[in-house]
């Protein structure tokens, strides 16, 4: 659980440097993004699809 947690903080910590990521408290998007892991009924793009606007990433490449 903490490897995953360290791995999920890494990359939304890179997103907000590089800019990718609209967010201002990883602290409070970290245990929100690690809960949407977890369903395994859902399909993994709508995670995806859910996750990327919730951090207020681009939905497709430019």
């Amino acid at each position: 659980m903490v490897a995953v947690e360290a791995v999920l903080r890494g990359i939304l910590e890179d997103g907000v440097a590089d800019g990718e990521f609209a967010l201002t408290d990883v602290d409070a998007v970290l245990p929100l993004v690690h809960a949407c892991l977890n369903p395994r009924q859902v399909p993994a793009e709508s995670v995806v699809a859910f996750v990327l606007g919730g951090v207020g990433a681009p939905l497709s490449a430019p």
